[in-house]
């Protein structure tokens, strides 16, 4: 939905609607060159991109990705790249999308699996990585792992489409993080 506020009343009213595909979960916004990411959290996993009309609000689909990897619940175009960084919950992977002139996105160029597992036998049996986010220095990614307990810490050094695992924060046992967000001018994050 493409809602409008008015700025006279604070009243929402609903300007348009586009289809997101089945089970959109999360979507990233792209301010600079007006577009929206969608992932569908399905078996297959898909992603779409759509052109955002400043004016009206509307969206006009570019095109849709197939990831291959289960339930993609997280996207964010990263700062410094043209890429699209998206965690795939049950697929237990990171992957990163070149994002073309147009906003177009492109079959990933990087998949990173995750392993392991930590106490919790409903929900931590498996890696689950739940969302993937810059840091201040945007070469180092941070991925929280619900599945695994840990914040997994990533580079994706200039001119490379390839994430290096450098480390990771382990997390209390049984922990089940899965946003994490960092400060805009401090050196710390929350997780």
């Amino acid at each position: 939905y493409s809602l409008e506020m008015s700025p006279e009343t604070g009243a929402i009213t609903q300007v348009s609607t586009v289809t997101g595909g089945k089970d959109p979960s999360f979507l990233a916004i792209d301010r600079e060159n007006y577009t929206v990411y969608v992932v569908n959290e399905v078996a297959d996993g898909f992603v779409r991109a759509y052109d955002l009309n400043p004016s009206t609000g509307d969206l006009t689909h570019l095109n849709t990705i197939r990831t291959g990897l289960a339930d993609p619940c997280y996207c964010l175009v990263h700062p410094a790249r043209d890429v699209l960084l998206v965690s795939h919950f049950e697929g237990a992977a990171i992957s990163i999308l070149p994002i073309d002139d147009q906003g177009r996105l492109d079959n990933p160029t990087c998949v990173v699996n995750h392993s392991g597992s930590s106490i919790n036998p409903h929900r931590q049996q498996r890696a689950h990585p739940h969302s993937v986010v810059p840091g201040p220095d945007p070469q180092f990614v941070y991925v929280p792992d619900l599945g695994t307990a840990q914040a997994v810490i990533y580079s994706l050094p200039s001119g490379s489409d390839a994430l290096d695992k450098v480390g990771c924060a382990e997390m209390a046992a049984g922990g089940r993080q899965r946003q994490l967000d960092v400060h805009a001018t401090r050196a710390c994050a929350y997780l």
